[in-house]
């Protein structure tokens, strides 16, 4: 569960979106970078987690406020 503090939402999240917050919280990553990342330390695969995948719930999280696109 995560609070927004900005719009006063609270968020259910699933063990993978909290995963990817906890990472993007320690830097910013691209999408190919976090990817990896993600297959690396969770054993996930590409039939588990596909880019396309993780671009849809990365622009899910930003319509949400949960994340901001940077320049990586």
């Amino acid at each position: 569960m995560v609070f927004n503090e900005l719009t006063a939402e609270t968020h259910l999240l699933n063990d993978l979106t909290l995963a990817i917050l906890l990472i993007l919280s320690e830097s910013p990553l691209s999408c190919s970078m976090l990817l990896s990342q993600l297959y690396l330390e969770y054993q996930l695969d590409q039939d588990t987690l596909t880019d396309l995948q993780l671009s849809h719930l990365l622009n899910e999280l930003d319509e949400l406020g949960l994340i901001e696109s940077v320049s990586v």
